[in-house]
């Protein structure tokens, strides 16, 4: 998505979500070479279904009109493109 960015995670003990997210952060904007670009905080949800959630998050650029469909969509794990773990649903 042009203005966000959406990640389904499973975060063993004991990790930290908040330490992913400013370590994908730094990683981010020092490969770009810009000073900011991400607001200072995240949104967090911890949802009870990872299977509807992920297929939320794959129909979020459908539905924004940027792909005809989730595997069209090149930044979207539904391309096939990322090296992404199978997802346990349940």
């Amino acid at each position: 998505m042009p203005d966000h960015c959406h990640f389904l995670l499973n975060v063993p003990a004991p990790g930290s979500i908040s330490k992913i997210m400013n370590s994908y952060k730094t990683a981010l904007v020092k490969s770009i070479g810009i000073k900011k670009l991400w607001q200072p905080r995240f949104f967090l949800d911890l949802p009870n279904n990872s299977g509807k959630t992920l297929e939320y998050i794959h129909l979020n650029p459908v539905r924004a009109k940027l792909a005809e469909g989730a595997e069209e969509y090149p930044w979207s794990s539904a391309s096939g493109k990322w090296d992404v773990m199978e997802l346990e649903t349940r």
